[in-house]
């Protein structure tokens, strides 16, 4: 009479971790799809822009420059002003754009250093 609920119960646990360790597939590389990715938006890049200089700065965005002044290359306390552009790959839409002003050392980009 006992028997019969154990070996369901047991059953049930078995089957528990080998579901658990099927999906736990440590061949697989987590960073695969990310790398995917950005492989894909450094190519997509690379045809869309040509010659014009792409960036990459600390947490891998790309920063393309279409346009470069022709000012001297701005110095630390010197004020720039720059438009900018922020669009979502593939589509291209733009999630966000403005124009810049402020001193060199308080702009949140690193694209403005190099």
């Amino acid at each position: 009479m006992y028997l019969k609920p154990l070996n369901l119960l047991s059953l049930s646990s078995l089957l528990l971790v080998v579901f658990i360790t099927a999906s736990c597939n440590k061949d697989e590389d987590p960073n695969a799809r990310t790398n995917s990715e950005m492989k894909a938006i450094d190519t997509f890049l690379e045809t869309l822009v040509g010659d014009e200089p792409i960036f990459y700065d600390k947490s891998g965005m790309r920063i393309v420059i279409h346009q470069i002044g022709d000012n001297q290359t701005p110095m630390t306390g010197q004020k720039v002003k720059f438009n900018y552009a922020l669009k979502l790959f593939p589509t291209g839409d733009v999630v966000e754009s403005g124009t810049m002003e402020n001193l060199l050392e308080k702009m949140p980009t690193e694209g403005l250093r190099y």
